[in-house]
């Protein structure tokens, strides 16, 4: 998780985070917690589900094996060979100044994987 501070003031700053997770096999501790959760070796049903669970998600084409934004969440989630990437977009839900502003968060969370070398 990082910050970026944009003033003097506590409610002017950014917050952001990107983080990765490994694939568990199912043999592993846990490893039936990571199927269901979608960070397993059999992810592809997990994802099905998470996509179908929020009507205002949508997968991301060209972006690893699977990419799902979800805008309420506001996460970014790739799916690569052996690993998952999550990404939250920088953003600030308590300062009305940041709202005001429309961000477009996700073309954020794209920038942010791109820039960070995940995708090309």
């Amino acid at each position: 998780m990082f910050f970026i501070k944009k003033g003097a003031s506590d409610f002017q700053w950014l917050r952001g985070a990107i983080m990765i997770q490994r694939e568990i096999g199912i043999e592993e501790t846990m490893g039936d917690v990571a199927e269901a959760a979608g960070t397993g070796k059999n992810w592809e049903e997990a994802w099905r589900l998470k996509k179908a669970m929020s009507k205002s998600a949508e997968w991301l084409p060209n972006m690893g094996k699977a990419a799902l934004w979800n805008p309420k969440k506001v996460v970014l989630e790739i799916k690569f060979e052996g690993y998952n990437l999550t990404i939250k977009p920088l953003k600030n839900i308590l300062n009305e100044e940041e709202k005001t502003l429309n961000r477009d968060y996700k073309a954020i969370a794209v920038g942010m994987a791109k820039a960070s070398g995940f995708i090309n």
